[in-house]
């Protein structure tokens, strides 16, 4: 795991399992706010990328996850993208799944003569202001509009930048004690998804709640030395993921509590439009469509006041 600016960031095999951190780096020419790690991967294999907030203090960001192959000459594409919003606290906690880009997927390919995957990286510049989302139900799509804090119109950099070195997986047999790093068969998931125009507007398929698995927390500049020589306290890790269920079981109750009040104001609204329907409807009847015919010729009219 990575840890920068109030700000964790760890990559996981298709089922959830923690890919481990081998060496944390920071090189002279990267600026403040990136950090760099190298970790071990299988070939062909998913993986997804989870990060959250671990400050006080709620984050509003827009947060994109880019993937440079390793034949790419450096060239990178954006793989996955989604929000922060310091207004819902479910958001405090993301992940890469359900939020790629249609026509990619976070897999890596075949490695090169140096035994490089890539590299993904998860680039986070902060938002300004209200973040607002539309759901458009017909279109099974949502619409954000937000502006930039750290603008990259205005040539600002990100907030910060954990980049992750894809290495080969070693194929030497594993010590004894030591858990198997392989990852499983990929999940078959659907995606849809648009890229952001310039206005800000974005296109995007709704979320698909995923369990989440969180890794135990440990500074970044030597977590992989403490995870390869410290023993594991039974107790500590027990404790930790009864202390992690709970914070997922709090997190799925907000989530139902807000699906529940976002129903019944979708139920409200259909029930606003069926009476307006009708309304107009009676109006209408009232309404005459023509003239109304008038006496014969010759004949005699009263009026009555």
């Amino acid at each position: 795991m990575l840890v920068h600016k109030d700000l964790e960031c760890w990559i996981t095999d298709a089922q959830t399992n923690i890919v481990p951190v081998r060496v944390c780096v920071r090189n002279d020419e990267d600026d403040e706010y990136v950090i760099r790690a190298s970790v071990d991967i299988a070939e062909n294999k998913p993986y997804i990328v989870y990060w959250k907030n671990i400050a006080e203090t709620p984050l509003s960001a827009w947060c994109e996850v880019n993937i440079t192959d390793p034949r790419s000459n450096g060239r990178s594409r954006r793989g996955a993208a989604c929000e922060m919003d310091a207004t819902r606290v479910t958001t405090q906690v993301r992940s890469s799944v359900g939020w790629v880009d249609e026509g990619n997927t976070l897999k890596t390919g075949k490695a090169d003569q140096n035994d490089s995957l890539g590299r993904v990286s998860l680039e986070v510049r902060r938002v300004a202001g209200e973040i607002q989302v539309n759901c458009l139900e017909e279109m099974d799509i949502n619409e954000i509009f937000f502006d930039f804090l750290d603008d990259p119109g205005e040539g600002m950099p990100p907030y910060v930048v954990f980049v992750f070195e894809l290495r080969k997986i070693s194929r030497r047999k594993p010590q004894a004690g030591q858990p198997s790093r392989g990852v499983p068969e990929p999940m078959k998931r659907k995606r849809v998804y648009t890229d952001t125009p310039p206005s800000g507007r974005l296109l995007r398929s709704r979320r698909k709640q995923t369990p989440l698995r969180r890794p135990e927390r440990s500074d970044s500049d030597d977590s992989s030395s403490r995870q390869d020589s410290q023993p594991l306290d039974i107790e500590t890790l027990l404790a930790e993921n009864a202390r992690l269920e709970d914070d997922l079981q709090n997190l799925a109750q907000e989530e139902r509590d807000l699906r529940l009040v976002l129903e019944k104001r979708n139920q409200e609204l259909k029930e606003r439009k069926r009476a307006k329907v009708a309304f107009l409807s009676v109006m209408r009847q009232r309404i005459p469509t023509g003239p109304s015919s008038g006496p014969s010729s010759g004949s005699t009219s009263s009026h009555v006041r």
